[in-house]
């Protein structure tokens, strides 16, 4: 009798323990794991997976235009929208994922033993089941339906460490957010194409000299990295059909990357900054053809990109900036990237501006060949875009 006692309080406390483990590792709106246990998570699977040399996915999820729900049909039917899409998540997960709610509306699964490819497939799972479901006062919101959004990164093939897997699988779901939502988007970096671009300039010690300045100028303003990544794109594509030689390709490459650096050092109010510019941030914001040459001009390897990164903004009737040059005053691989970059800021979604269709920035390249730009690269450029439409949409 004692025996089944003293067995069954054991019982009772180790159900307690239980439950208070539960308590302690669930989020209590939704279900899911809580951050603190995930981050604990998320390293003892980084471990385990370096040791038995085995990938490990990350997805991160984002509700889609949460603000704009919430303000709408208020914060008590802004977290039943979190219950279910806490429900729908452990419902489209396997055993031995890791599911969890990471803060406000943003949730991450970790997948041990998991590849991108499955990760990915799993995560526009979860996006279709969201889709379909019915929520409340939906119809109101932008795209007349609730819709999450991913990001995927894989250890080890995109990340290093843990770190690196949250920071590459943030920046997936910041790429997917920014320009569509609704969309699963797998991690994809420039540095990648860089090295291969560096290598083949015979220079490896560049990397991380060039590497140091994209992360910076990524932490600050990811807007101005995304941007950096789709006119490299389009320039390869150019200095291809343009036919340039070896030298002038690696010379507009580099630009690309570069083109931008000078923001560095613009504060970020400005460069975030949601209504249009005032006149002395505007003065300001022109400033970083200069600042972008004053910061590269120590790197040698880097020096033929100076034309390009300083004149950019130059227009071919002679009033832009820094120099109001005219014509083919401006270097040749400057007046490309002027067209490029103008292109991508046109069909980019802004805080201050809606993104243009490709149609609508192509007339608008027409309306300003021969005043903002060299009519000769307008024609090969819209040639460029009309033949890669497709590659061009995996972007936006």
């Amino acid at each position: 009798m004692t025996a089944w006692t003293l067995g069954f309080y054991v019982k009772i406390e180790g159900e307690h323990i239980t439950c208070l483990e539960e308590l302690l590792n669930k989020d209590a709106l939704t279900g899911l794991y809580n951050h603190r246990y995930f981050q604990e998570e998320l390293k003892e699977k980084i471990l385990l997976a370096k040791k038995i040399k085995k990938p490990v996915s990350l997805i991160f999820l984002d509700i889609d235009y949460f603000k704009h729900y919430n303000d709408i049909n208020g914060h008590q039917k802004g977290d039943e929208v979190l219950k279910n899409i806490g429900r729908i998540i452990r419902e489209n997960i396997r055993k031995g994922d890791i599911a969890a709610r990471y803060g406000g509306e943003e949730f991450t699964i970790l997948l041990p033993d998991t590849n991108e490819e499955k990760a990915t497939e799993i995560s526009n799972k979860i996006r279709e089941a969201v889709e379909k479901e019915n929520f409340y006062g939906e119809e109101n919101q932008p795209k007349g339906m609730l819709t999450i959004s991913a990001g995927v990164s894989v250890f080890p093939d995109k990340a290093k460490d843990e770190m690196q897997l949250l920071k590459s699988s943030d920046d997936a779901l910041y790429r997917a957010k920014f320009f569509n939502k609704n969309k699963v988007e797998t991690y994809k970096s420039i540095l990648v194409d860089l090295e291969r671009d560096i290598i083949e300039a015979k220079d490896i010690e560049l990397v991380t000299s060039v590497k140091t300045l994209i992360s910076i100028i990524n932490a600050k303003d990811r807007y101005t990295y995304a941007h950096s990544e789709r006119v490299v794109l389009y320039s390869r594509l150019m200095a291809k059909k343009l036919g340039l030689s070896h030298r002038d390709r690696e010379t507009l490459i580099f630009g690309a990357y570069m083109h931008d650096i000078g923001k560095i050092n613009i504060t970020e109010d400005v460069l975030m900054k949601r209504m249009p510019l005032t006149n002395e941030e505007w003065e300001m914001l022109k400033q970083h053809p200069e600042n972008g040459v004053e910061i590269i001009k120590t790197i040698d390897k880097l020096s033929d990109a100076i034309p390009i990164i300083l004149h950019h903004h130059e227009k071919y009737d002679g009033k832009g900036y820094p120099y109001g040059l005219k014509g083919e005053e401006i270097p040749y691989s400057a007046r490309i990237l002027c067209v490029v970059d103008s292109f991508d800021a046109m069909t980019s979604n802004r805080p201050y501006n809606k993104r243009k269709t490709y149609e609508e920035a192509i007339e608008e390249l027409k309306r300003c060949s021969g005043t903002q730009f060299d009519p000769e690269i307008v024609n090969v450029f819209i040639e460029v875009v009309r033949e890669n439409r497709e590659k061009f949409d995996s972007l936006i």
